[in-house]
């Protein structure tokens, strides 16, 4: 199965919602689903896969709660 999950933040950084994505993300990866995470573009991620797990990354920063800036249209 495909799968997209949608996060503000992914590893490298270290949030509890990075971290809760992360694990889940890379069990479904082992198990041999194709799993990409749409999150925000970090200078220190130095790959664009971790685990199985495929990262896009795009220049925006928020969430519903605060608000969005960059290019949220090309993220959408």
């Amino acid at each position: 199965m495909k799968i997209l999950h949608t996060v503000e933040s992914y590893p490298p950084a270290q949030t509890g919602m990075a971290e809760v994505c992360r694990q889940i993300s890379e069990r479904l990866a082992e198990k041999g689903h194709d799993i990409s995470v749409a999150t925000t573009k970090l200078q220190e991620r130095e790959k664009d896969e971790i685990n199985g797990v495929k990262i896009i990354e795009f220049p925006i920063s928020g969430n519903f709660v605060r608000g969005f800036k960059g290019d949220v249209e090309q993220y959408v």
